[in-house]
């Protein structure tokens, strides 16, 4: 099959809309597009009132509006028209969501030992057996991932980017990085598990608020 490509100006809006807000390279980077394609076609939508380019902490960054916010979700409704594709995407959503329990117990036992007890203690990092087995399971975690994303980017080429992002960050804690686990503002495992996670709740047109959680990301250390 080969996927659908979604418009360029439909990919930045989803991008801006994952990131918060972003610089040209960043927002570039969620899809792997040009960046000269990616800033001349910031600068249209600027013009059209669906992103605005502002400082941030001092730094220029391109930010959703709210009819840029609107006017993407249409899009990506539009996208999905087909009742089997849309089908597809809740099944990944619904495949997807089971396996957030596990990555976040990830994230909890890289930072605490025995979390759920009155023992509990921070993580310093020098018990190699314990943090592997972590690690472990955070591989195992991505090998279901995969899976969930395979499929869909035979259906749009806007997910096609995503599984070499994650195994990156993943190579990368292989290598001993370990920033890229879950720090933000870089492309961590955890920042792009909750990116790929706001794309599937955006392009089905569900609440995060609404969702069923009874976990919360602990903050990175």
């Amino acid at each position: 099959m080969t996927p659908a490509d979604s418009s360029t100006e439909l990919m930045l809006l989803l991008a801006l809309r994952l990131k918060g807000l972003g610089e040209v390279d960043a927002v570039a980077d969620v899809h792997a597009l040009d960046v000269d394609e990616t800033e001349w076609a910031l600068a249209e939508l600027i013009e059209s009132g669906k992103c605005v380019y502002r400082p941030v902490d001092g730094v220029m960054k391109y930010l959703l509006t709210p009819s840029g916010r609107e006017f993407g979700e249409q899009a990506l409704w539009r996208e999905i028209d087909d009742p089997s594709k849309k089908q597809k995407i809740q099944q990944a959503y619904n495949e997807f969501r089971g396996l957030e329990k596990g990555l976040f117990q990830v994230l909890a036992d890289w930072q605490v030992i025995d979390g759920t007890s009155v023992h509990q203690r921070i993580n310093k990092h020098d018990d190699h057996l314990y943090d592997q087995e972590i690690l472990e399971r955070l591989y195992n975690i991505d090998v279901n991932l995969q899976k969930i994303l395979k499929p869909l980017a035979t259906m749009f080429s806007r997910y096609q980017n995503y599984g070499s992002r994650f195994t990156k960050a993943l190579d990368l804690m292989k290598n001993g990085d370990m920033q890229y686990l879950m720090k933000p503002l870089i492309g961590s495992y955890s920042t792009l598990w909750f990116e790929f996670h706001e794309d599937l709740l955006a392009t089905l047109g569900i609440n995060r608020a609404s969702e069923d959680s009874t976990w919360q990301l602990p903050s990175a250390t």
